[in-house]
């Protein structure tokens, strides 16, 4: 991309199975900086020279800290295991059940503030509002008119022939917390034929991932996040908690 760059920490946590216990994670810490989302000048938002340099910015992608951690356990119940493996019910009912799951957090992408360019009038190019205070989040979301995402009293339209003072992607969109897990059993049914069954849970702390605030200085909901990612925007699946239940058969 135009003028893009990209510097970031990157850890990572690898177990290896032992034990019945399988782990993987990895954190990141970057920041992406570009001038446009996409390859070439045709794109920026500010063609015009006289807000050429007002493109370079935070990337639209810019994720400064994200969290993932996977796990496989075999829970230490059945034959060959620490308990429950001498037969019997205990053994039946607790033996061969694997936990199976994915944690992920990370912070919201970036968005651009917008404004009425009819003061502006220079086509082609965005506007955005004056910044007449502080940029705070007020963690604020849902549907009621008195809730705003942030403080919109920071933010004023522009009545004058000048771009207003926001540059690009100063804000930040809500985060996301994610948990899918898995429970899982295989069962032999014979030599050559085994049957698993598979409970699964996507979202099962039912956190709601959130759209984008309302970004226009000029709109009535100015501020206000007005629904939730179903549609998987957010690239963490989007959805409520949900349940699945399901059998595989192996030969």
């Amino acid at each position: 991309m135009l003028g893009a760059s990209y510097n970031s920490l990157q850890v990572s946590l690898n177990r290896r199975l032992t034990g019945g216990l399988l782990l993987k994670g990895a954190y990141t810490y970057s920041h992406a900086i570009d001038m446009t989302d996409y390859s070439d000048w045709t794109e920026t938002i500010w063609p015009s020279g006289l807000g050429w340099g007002r493109n370079r910015a935070s990337s639209s992608y810019d994720i400064p800290h994200n969290f993932e951690l996977a796990y496989v356990w075999d829970l230490p119940f059945g034959g060959g295991k620490k308990w429950a493996s001498s037969g019997g019910p205990a053994q039946a009912i607790l033996g061969g059940w694997q936990i199976n799951g994915m944690f992920s957090a990370f912070m919201g992408r970036r968005a651009t503030l917008e404004a009425s360019d009819s003061s502006l009038d220079m086509p082609g190019n965005a506007q955005t509002p004056d910044q007449v205070g502080k940029l705070n989040y007020t963690g604020c979301m849902g549907p009621d008119p008195g809730c705003t995402y942030f403080d919109t009293s920071a933010f004023s339209r522009v009545t004058e022939p000048r771009f207003g003072t926001v540059g690009r992607n100063t804000l930040r969109n809500p985060g996301v917390v994610n948990m899918d897990m898995s429970l899982y059993r295989t069962f032999k049914l014979m030599e050559k034929l085994d049957m698993q069954f598979r409970a699964e849970a996507f979202n099962i702390s039912n956190t709601p991932h959130f759209v984008g605030p309302d970004l226009s200085v000029n709109s009535e909901s100015f501020g206000q996040i007005t629904s939730t990612d179903d549609g998987g925007t957010t690239f963490a699946g989007g959805r409520s908690r949900e349940f699945r239940f399901g059998l595989r058969l192996g030969f």
